[in-house]
């Protein structure tokens, strides 16, 4: 038996393309000096939690429910926002936000 690997694709549509490729357009002519003025930054969520990808075969249908055979997990596991930021003189320091906040937020 073997496992299939997961396709990575870009989560992004083509209404937000079309915005980014507007927004690079109206920018290509910029210099260095005016291009030294913008910052970019980012926030993602990461989950706190402890997975082990156990896979367990049964020998007999009867013991799938024991106990041994069980993979204990976490209904709502731990999560932080950490935003960063950066520009044309490096990267700022990272922050992590209080649960429910997020740089837009007030």
């Amino acid at each position: 038996m073997t496992a299939e690997q997961p396709i990575w694709k870009l989560l992004i549509t083509h209404a937000a393309q079309l915005k980014q490729l507007s927004l690079c357009k109206a920018h290509e002519s910029w210099m260095l000096e005016e291009g030294k003025s913008v910052m970019f930054s980012n926030e993602s969520t990461f989950v706190v939690s402890h997975n082990i990808h156990k896979h367990i075969q049964c020998p007999q249908k009867a013991l799938a429910h024991s106990p041994w055979n069980n993979i204990k997990t976490i209904k709502h596991p731990q999560s932080v926002i950490v935003w960063g930021s950066f520009n044309f003189q490096g990267r700022r320091d990272l922050t992590f936000l209080s649960k429910g906040k997020t740089m837009n937020t007030d």
